[in-house]
């Protein structure tokens, strides 16, 4: 696939609209880039909606994206400090991690 015609927020706002939560879409769209299929692995994913569970707490999209790296960069893959695939798990959203502090209120499943 080229990433230059990969439609990163039309796709992640096509798996929204089907009622995957976050970190599903996140996962979803790495695997579309990836041109790989892993329902199981999406399913899996479910239980992190709403920030863990439901609770408000780490965001589902960073979860959703620490899993992409792992597919990507998985097991057996050294990672060196200046990777440019390197994501800052600490970083989150506009500097924020905590699922209610991104949306501003509890989430519900």
């Amino acid at each position: 696939m080229n990433f230059a015609e990969f439609d990163i927020a039309e796709r992640a706002a096509f798996y929204l609209g089907k009622g995957f939560h976050s970190s599903q879409t996140v996962l979803h769209v790495v695997q579309d880039l990836l041109g790989e299929e892993d329902e199981a692995a999406v399913r899996m994913m479910g239980g992190f909606g709403g920030g863990i569970g439901g609770m408000g707490s780490v965001c589902g999209a960073i979860i959703g994206g620490v899993a992409a790296l792992g597919l990507t960069r998985g097991k057996g893959t050294i990672v060196v400090a200046n990777d440019p695939f390197a994501l800052d798990v600490n970083q989150g959203v506009g500097g924020a991690e905590i699922d209610r502090e991104i949306v501003g209120e509890p989430t519900k499943n």
